[in-house]
């Protein structure tokens, strides 16, 4: 839903809406649910990087070479496929190839003059770092412990930037619960999601309306996107379609969204109505598209599922 926004386009909600609503006003609300179900994904991520790693033991054959050739295919392949997939796009639309490579790494726009499409390809970037200096982190841990989460708060509570390319805090969060054996899933169990995801909505209300400094809100509302999540999935597992596509979804997606927010902008009325409906129509369809795409392309060429989704197998569970 993020990227279904209208904020970087030519239409905007009128200022109207955007200064008396707080929903609408700024980008949108999903951009701080988006915010926060990053965090969320980078936890889970360190989380299952280090959840065969014994806190009291670091065997570099089996938490590290073995992780790391692993990740070549479910992160490194993916990474070049998409970056080249970008490259030609952006081709084709400016007629000119980026001007250095780091621009084009670091990722633009192909649908706008002079940009190019690699943008949703950084958290890639960034997990490939972890995996390679993932020791740096695991002895952090083993030397901090229960420093870990404090240190945490403390990026989270203040104005420190949480995903340098070099270090990630949530992956560090992951980490630590994985290495202390903490499972996330018990989460689950511990607290009812529904009146988690009541006082999520509660809080972004409340701090959009209050001004309330985000990184303080967003402090509390991703422990609490944590337990949403796991009791989600706790008790209505996801379909394995969905599941085994979603990463392709998401590296597909960008494509989908910016062509049919062109075409929805001609459709749908302006105002308040039409900047939402953009944004769930946009959503709805862009992902129910490539998921359709996703799992016709492995019926017919399943090799695909190797170089576009990193051999992620619709026929498991989550």
């Amino acid at each position: 839903m993020v990227h279904c926004s209208l904020h970087d386009s030519q239409y905007v909600a009128p200022r109207l809406i955007q200064e008396t609503i707080p929903l609408v006003r700024s980008w949108h609300i999903s951009l701080h649910f988006g915010e926060n179900a990053l965090g969320l994904f980078f936890i889970i991520s360190g989380y299952l990087f280090f959840r065969s790693t014994n806190i009291e033991s670091f065997n570099w054959k089996v938490d590290y070479f073995n992780k790391l050739k692993s990740r070549v295919k479910s992160l490194l392949v993916i990474y070049v496929v998409w970056n080249t997939v970008g490259l030609i796009t952006g081709y084709f639309i400016n007629k000119t190839f980026p001007s250095d490579i780091l621009s084009f790494l670091n990722g633009y726009n192909p649908f706008q003059e002079g940009k190019y499409f690699g943008r949703g390809l950084w958290f890639i970037e960034s997990l490939i770092v972890f995996s390679v200096i993932s020791p740096i982190y695991y002895f952090s841990i083993r030397c901090l412990k229960h420093l870990v989460p404090l240190l945490c708060l403390i990026f989270c509570l203040t104005s420190i930037k949480y995903n340098y390319l070099y270090f990630n805090v949530y992956l560090l969060m992951g980490g630590y619960f994985a290495c202390m054996g903490i499972k996330i899933t018990d989460v689950a169990k511990l607290f009812n999601w529904k009146i988690c995801l009541l006082l999520i909505f509660f809080i972004q209300i409340f701090s959009r309306s209050c001004m309330i400094e985000v990184n303080i809100a967003q402090s509390f509302t991703l422990f609490l996107f944590l337990a949403v999540f796991m009791g989600l999935l706790y008790n209505r597992p996801i379909p394995a379609r969905i599941a085994g596509s979603s990463t392709f979804v998401y590296l597909a997606h960008f494509y989908c969204t910016l062509s049919l927010k062109k075409v929805l902008l001609i459709i749908l009325p302006h105002g308040m109505f039409g900047y939402v409906s953009n944004m769930l129509l946009n959503c709805v369809i862009s992902a129910s598209i490539c998921v359709l795409l996703y799992v016709f392309l492995i019926s017919r060429f399943n090799i695909l599922n190797f170089f576009f989704a990193g051999g992620r197998s619709v026929r498991k569970t989550t």
